[in-house]
């Protein structure tokens, strides 16, 4: 099996000062592996209905983003290895502004800084040591630095990726978690923190995993005190392979708890709550999906999620490169929202979205796109559909 445990702490400066630290006192490394750089461009135009936009009149926006990536080697300590990773993010245009609802966006790729949308923000930046994967004992990894939350957490292989999957921001991430803002991230969804991770022995990927995260937002070095753990987020997650069927799947459950979320009359309280994340490949080019969430405790507006879908990938039809997504999603209103709010809201948001990504070349990806969204906030007025088309030019 393995096992994994994870701190992240958003402190602007501490999660830095460590993972310097380490570059620092780390041994110079024999450049044997190659530097690993990685370039995307996302480009997105979307169309929203009156039904659905908050101006009351349709809405067409343009939005673009442009990621670099980058990971070396920085140094070694006996068979423990370091490498360096960054994450530059830069971006234009915000996105649709729609009616207020329980998924924060229908376009999870829009990105720019309010302040000068032409300044590039780093998204992730830090240390990776870890001992290599055998398959006669285990290993394990500690990463430190600005991080992304979710590549640690409620992965899938069919709904994580905003720039070849899915949209809507309720079938990027688990709903409770991200568009009701229990992960805690800054602004842009990173934090920074460290992880630990320790996998038993086995093939990576065919063994079971289980993670821990602690994340908070003070900008103190005091990370893990007594105080700073009651504010801060909790996560379990324990992962494991799926062997009922001939292809692979994997199972990804978790518990967390935020010391400091925000409810829906902005008191900040402690929030509880249980998910699972599962992808399961039926046939060799068909594969589904699914996400559940409930809250436990917490004043929020949605207290349970359900997202369930599939891909079809385009060997079923000679162009492998492609993909066939859908996906649908139910946002149960809580009661205490219910109760609260004027005019009630009831029953669930319900929304679903179906892309097609088709390879036009072996570095450009074209997806058209559309959305359709019931109920939003548990108001029985708006619905409609939103239309996209997603470009992705990768280097």
């Amino acid at each position: 099996m393995t096992f994994s445990i994870s701190f992240c702490c958003s402190a602007r400066q501490g999660a830095f000062a460590w993972a310097l630290a380490l570059a620092a006192a780390a041994p110079a490394a024999a450049m044997e592996a190659p530097v690993e750089l990685e370039a995307s461009l996302s480009s997105l135009l979307q169309h929203a209905p009156a039904t659905l936009a908050a101006s009351g009149t349709a809405q067409t926006r343009l939005s673009s983003r442009v990621d670099l990536q980058a990971r070396a080697p920085a140094g070694s300590w006996g068979p423990v290895q370091v490498q360096a990773f960054g994450h530059l993010r830069l971006g234009r245009g915000e996105g649709l502004a729609l009616r207020p609802g329980y998924s924060s966006t229908p376009n999870s790729l829009a990105f720019q800084v309010p302040e000068d949308p032409r300044e590039a923000t780093l998204a992730q930046a830090g240390l990776e040591l870890a001992t290599p994967p055998t398959e006669a004992g285990p290993a394990w990894s500690l990463s430190l630095g600005k991080l992304d939350p979710f590549a640690y957490f409620d992965a899938n292989r069919l709904a994580d990726d905003e720039s070849r999957q899915f949209l809507n921001n309720a079938l990027v991430h688990n709903p409770l978690l991200d568009s009701g803002g229990d992960i805690g991230a800054d602004r842009y969804g990173f934090a920074p923190g460290a992880v630990l991770t320790w996998r038993a022995a086995g093939a990576a990927g065919e063994a079971d995993e289980a993670e821990g995260a602690v994340q908070g937002r003070s900008a103190s070095l005091g990370w893990f005190s007594r105080t700073a753990l009651r504010r801060a987020l909790l996560i379990v997650q324990l992962e494991q392979p799926l062997s009922l069927l001939p292809q692979r799947g994997r199972l990804r459950a978790y518990a967390w708890q935020q010391g400091r979320g925000e409810g829906f009359d902005g008191v900040q309280r402690r929030h509880r709550g249980l998910g699972f994340s599962l992808d399961q490949a039926l046939t060799p080019h068909l594969a589904v999906f699914a996400r559940w969430g409930h809250q436990t405790q917490g004043r929020v507006r949605f207290g349970r999620a359900l997202v369930a879908g599939l891909e079809w990938q385009g060997g079923a039809w000679g162009r492998s490169a492609d993909g066939l997504g859908l996906a649908l999603a139910r946002l149960r209103t809580s009661a205490g929202f219910a109760a609260a709010s004027d005019p009630a809201a009831r029953g669930s948001e319900q929304l679903a979205e179906l892309y097609y990504r088709w390879q036009w070349l072996p570095q450009l990806e074209l997806s058209p796109d559309v959305q359709w969204l019931r109920r939003l906030g548990g108001q029985t007025g708006p619905q409609g559909r939103v239309m996209g088309l997603r470009l992705r030019v990768t280097l």
